[in-house]
């Protein structure tokens, strides 16, 4: 458990590592920011000055959550990946159907997924066995969860994120 105190109008930036002296414990996979009434917080993905990459991407903070998540874009190969995210917040076990469309809307498969309460799903397309021609994919959750999607290139470069609930149509 960590504290965080913020004044009125106050701004803070800090990195998940630094929350513990310089060094993230192990274990330490997502965190839960509580009594955060009227504050507005970013989530950056970047790297770092020891890697090869050079990037920086972000989504912004909620607690929105949906029973459907649309992911409107599915990309991987030689240039590109697609890094997928979900989260459950409840306590209890919640089951994914995660379901993956063509370019013209037809269904490609259906995986279901089972998910702990606190606990996430992380992949990319390729590692989750998307068909190839996966074009686009949603989230259907017994109960409301959260979730984002990241784009990125193969060599560093580039990346983007975006929130996944609160799209409202495919």
């Amino acid at each position: 458990l960590v504290t965080r105190t913020l004044a009125a109008f106050e701004h803070v930036d800090f990195t998940i590592r630094s929350l513990f002296g310089g060094s993230t414990p192990a274990g330490v996979e997502s965190a839960v920011i509580k009594n955060a009434d009227g504050i507005i917080g970013l989530e950056l993905f970047g790297s770092t000055d020891t890697s090869s990459n050079s990037y920086l991407s972000g989504i912004l903070l909620t607690d929105d959550t949906a029973v459907d998540i649309y992911y409107p874009h599915v990309v991987s190969g030689v240039s590109w990946w697609t890094g997928i995210s979900a989260y459950n917040p409840a306590d209890t076990l919640t089951t994914l159907d995660i379901t993956t469309f063509d370019q013209g809307g037809n269904i490609l498969g259906v995986t279901n997924l089972g998910l702990e309460g606190h606990e996430k799903f992380i992949g990319t397309a390729e590692s989750l066995g998307f068909p190839g021609e996966a074009a686009w994919f949603s989230i259907h959750a017994d109960a409301p969860v959260t979730g984002f999607e990241l784009f990125g290139t193969n060599n560093g470069n580039q990346l983007g994120g975006y929130a996944g609930v609160g799209i409202q149509k495919t």
